[in-house]
């Protein structure tokens, strides 16, 4: 028989105490000791409660709790872009575009793979926005980020990410542009997610 959730949840507020579990009472953050975040709890979740079938209740227990830590990542990555910009010259977008990029893979790494879906919306926005102010050509990238979000939001991460891909690639051979930099950040981005 399948324990109740919240004697499951009740289990990993005691057990993993000094991880990313954050108190539903205080919203406290606390530093994540473990390695390998999702295998490491689920294995110690299973043995201890054999009849759970999957991780899914698992997953939303943990998940529930990133949902206010996600937009700080976002808030956090837009600041610290117009605090250093300001002080190295560097221009806003272009700065923002590599600190999400650094933020997606840390994050994922440290805490919930779900804080890349966020952020990959995050740098489609800035990068358009980027390429848009050089080239004037809105439509097209235009285009390309609202559909990008729209297939995020209905459809798994995962096929919007190939699509968006696709949508880079055969855009930039049409207009002969950026092709390595869309890559590049794509790759980053995919390897921070299913790392």
């Amino acid at each position: 028989m399948r324990p109740p959730t919240g004697c499951l949840e009740s289990y990993l507020r005691t057990r993993f105490r000094v991880s990313h579990l954050p108190c539903s009472e205080t919203g406290r953050l606390t530093q994540i000791t473990a390695t390998g975040y999702w295998r490491a709890f689920w294995r110690e979740a299973q043995t201890n409660f054999p009849d759970i079938e999957s991780p899914g209740c698992f997953k939303i227990i943990i998940q529930r709790d990133f949902l206010r830590y996600e937009y700080l990542s976002i808030y956090l990555s837009i600041y610290l872009s117009i605090y250093l910009s300001i002080y190295l010259s560097i221009p806003v977008f272009s700065l923002s575009i590599y600190l999400s990029i650094y933020l997606s893979i840390y994050l994922s790494v440290l805490t919930c793979p779900y804080l890349s879906i966020y952020l990959l919306k995050y740098v489609h926005i800035c990068l358009s926005i980027k390429v848009c102010s050089y080239l004037f050509i809105f439509p097209f990238w235009s285009f390309h980020i609202y559909l990008s979000i729209y297939l995020s939001i209905c459809f798994s991460l995962k096929l919007s990410l190939f699509i968006s891909i696709y949508l880079s690639i055969y855009l930039s051979i049409y207009l002969n542009l950026f092709l390595p930099i869309y890559l590049s950040i794509y790759l980053s981005i995919y390897l921070s997610i299913y790392l």
